[in-house]
């Protein structure tokens, strides 16, 4: 394979080489080139080299197919729960109540599984590539309206590009003030966000042609539940999918994402579609909310950002050895909480507006 070729088919790219080479946009003291400086002398207390550490790590798949199980479980669990309840609703504010309440158990839970799709980016679902995306355009893709060829195009941009107006996920770039929260809420960030990818996903002379079949069957999906609730006059169920999928879902991914990257440093007042934000990854401690809310691996996204091949299945054995590294203090210093992270950045937001997306 070619040069050219390889630097747009990132299907066949080595997973090691998404950690980036230094761009102009970026300084030395990046969180890229700090981990890039140590990785070739990083060791624990017990002496034990990085390499090592990786070497004896072994993906679970059958973990990641079990939270996969429990979560369609909980969807299915709602959505009859909704059924059943819908003759015992017989105001139209009681549907409503029903439906606002089960579709952010439903967002909730879509989120989380549109965050195995990821993993399945990185060939983290199966260990057999082509049964890896197979499984993930069967069991992750529609739910989420993506073949997981076309989300890979996108997301490898992120990795290439964090920090800089190129990055192709860019919903860190806004703060948290009362419009993002508005757009984010009405619907209007994601079309906005759909606009804008549309043309990236394009097939062009350079990149491989394939039937995408992910997103007309999600598109199925949903509109077989919506509609089926209108018909069956259940209609706490079809309010329910609609609110959860189309509104909860895509405010908490992209919530997720600003607390995940956006700086304390960053203003408000500063476009960052122009200006290059810097980059900055943060690491999240908690319980079962930390670890559903940033489910699969995302709770820790400062170690998939050093190195994004590793399956997020074994990011305790690499957490340890970080904690117990030369790495210990930087990693430290980006360890937080979900709460604290939104607090800190929704009381920075008050500090000025920020101007429209282009």
């Amino acid at each position: 394979m070619d040069a050219s070729n390889r630097s747009v088919n990132l299907v066949d790219v080595d997973i090691e080489e998404l950690i980036p080479e230094p761009t102009t946009l970026a300084p030395r003291d990046t969180e890229t080139e700090v981990f890039r400086g140590l990785r070739g002398s990083l060791r624990d207390g017990s002496g034990q080299s990085y390499a090592e550490m990786k070497s004896g790590l072994v993906t679970r798949y059958a973990w990641v197919w079990a939270q996969l199980v429990i979560a369609y479980s909980v969807l299915l669990g709602v959505a009859g729960s909704v059924v059943m309840l819908q003759p015992y609703l017989s105001a139209w504010w009681q549907v409503g109540i029903a439906g606002l309440l089960g579709g952010i158990i439903v967002g909730y839970v879509v989120a989380f599984i549109a965050l195995w799709l990821h993993e399945a980016a990185h060939f983290n679902v199966h260990p057999v590539r082509v049964w890896n995306d197979r499984l993930a355009n069967i069991f992750l893709g529609p739910i989420v309206l993506h073949d997981v060829r076309q989300y890979r195009r996108i997301h490898f941009g992120h990795h290439r590009h964090l920090g800089t107006t190129s990055d192709t996920e860019r919903s860190y770039f806004n703060a948290l003030n009362v419009r993002y929260f508005i757009e984010s809420l009405s619907g209007i960030k994601v079309a906005r966000v759909l606009l804008t990818r549309v043309p990236s996903v394009l097939p062009s002379k350079e990149t491989e042609i394939y039937l995408n079949w992910a997103a007309p069957a999600g598109v199925l999906l949903h509109l077989g539940v919506i509609g089926g609730g209108i018909y069956a006059q259940c209609y706490a169920l079809a309010l329910t999918w609609s609110f959860g999928v189309f509104i909860v879902y895509p405010f908490l991914g992209g919530l997720r994402q600003v607390l995940e990257h956006r700086s304390y440093d960053a203003s408000p007042t500063v476009d960052y579609t122009q200006n290059a934000h810097g980059e900055y990854t943060r690491v999240f401690k908690g319980g079962i909310f930390s670890r559903t809310f940033g489910g699969a691996g995302f709770n820790r996204h400062l170690i998939h950002h050093w190195d994004p091949g590793i399956s997020s299945t074994c990011f305790n054995d690499v957490e340890n050895f970080l904690e117990n590294s030369q790495l210990r203090d930087f990693y430290g210093s980006r360890t937080t909480t979900y709460g604290h992270a939104l607090t800190v950045l929704l009381q920075h937001s008050t500090q000025g507006t920020i101007p429209r997306d282009r």
